[in-house]
């Protein structure tokens, strides 16, 4: 049984991630959810005593499994740590819970064994275009391949991706409005215009798609149109987007994983990484790796309207070069190059942490 003052110090913590550090509304539900397992692994045991209990929370996490009766992911176990960790932290310093000491919260470290982390898969540029090649029976495979092309072209976020409106994808100019102002769903609220990998057998799918939805529906429409699931064509009566819109993305790529044969299914985020390590692959120096960093949206725009559209135009004209380029002409030996690969490697560590 959930003790009732836990949830009340959980939403009293996220309340304050919301409205005191102004986190999104999406990564609040996030959090939310993984600090469910949180108050069933306490269970009556308030937070304030919890402490005293001989057993860990990652006893706990290492023995969570999947509706499917497999492994939950590395990853996914260290998330609920972290998050444990930060709520425990904050009722520290709130609350003045003087049991939970420095020595406490170390036990809520969670390292990623080098064996585990082949489980955050990344898709390769080899079976994109594979993926790309595929054919489609229905109107839902079509969408759900050109969804995986687009994720892995765009590197987008699955409630970015979700929430897009058809107006905000420019394939002319290679250009994808990520824009909060347009509905889109980006994580703590950003807003930057990214750019379109150049990869023709790719893009002409995505061409296909795009041509698809501007014919039968309007500009706000979102590009991962409705489907109706009575007449298996678009669903021009569906004017809003749910909250947990990205949920069907995911489940797109999961049939469509299935009905092609693939052993195991992509996520949106894999896709994610894949776009990441395509660049990463062709980057020759850190204009590059800056230009990788502002299409995955990791730092905001924040300085004057002139210096974003000059950054702008500079990741404009790096992602288009770096789609082009061939891995082999990236040197290994000087210095420059090690210190590109030691901040690829720093970026990489982010991707592993997002969700």
């Amino acid at each position: 049984m959930i003790n009732r003052k836990n949830k009340k110090n959980r939403d009293e913590y996220l309340k304050y991630l919301l409205e005191r550090l102004g986190q999104d509304e999406l990564s609040i539900n996030t959090k939310r959810s993984r600090l469910n397992h949180l108050l069933i692994w306490c269970d009556e045991t308030k937070f304030e005593f919890i402490p005293k209990r001989q057993e860990i929370f990652r006893q706990y996490v290492d023995e969570l499994i999947k509706p499917n009766g497999k492994p939950q992911a590395p990853g996914y176990k260290r998330d609920l740590m972290q998050e444990a960790k930060r709520i425990f932290e904050w009722l520290a310093v709130h609350k003045g819970y003087r049991l939970v000491t420095p020595a406490w919260l170390d036990t809520f470290t969670y390292k990623i064994k080098s064996n585990e982390r082949n489980h955050l898969k990344s898709v390769a540029e080899q079976e994109i275009k594979f993926m790309a090649n595929l054919p489609t029976k229905t109107l839902r495979e079509q969408r759900a391949r050109a969804s995986a092309l687009f994720l892995y072209a765009t590197g987008a976020r699955a409630s970015a991706f979700a929430t897009l409106p058809i107006k905000a994808v420019n394939l002319k100019n290679l250009e994808i409005y990520q824009w909060t102002s347009l509905g889109v769903r980006t994580k703590n609220r950003k807003s930057a215009t990214t750019f379109i990998l150049n990869i023709g057998t790719i893009l002409d799918i995505i061409k296909e798609w795009d041509k698809l939805v501007r014919l039968k529906l309007p500009p706000e429409a979102p590009w991962f149109a409705p489907i109706s699931s009575t007449s298996l064509d678009f669903d021009t009566h569906k004017t809003t987007i749910g909250k947990h819109r990205a949920r069907a993305v995911n489940k797109d790529l999961e049939i469509f994983g299935m009905r092609n044969g693939f052993q195991d299914f992509f996520t949106p985020h894999d896709f994610r990484r894949g776009h990441a390590n395509f660049l990463f692959g062709r980057a020759i120096d850190m204009a590059d790796l800056i230009a990788a960093q502002n299409n995955l949206m990791h730092t905001s725009l924040t300085t004057t309207e002139m210096y974003a559209r000059q950054r702008q135009e500079q990741t404009r004209k790096r992602i288009s070069i770096m789609s082009g380029r061939d891995t082999s002409i990236q040197s290994k030996g000087d210095l420059s190059s090690q210190m590109l690969l030691e901040e690829i490697i720093k970026i990489k560590q982010i991707l592993k942490k997002e969700r």
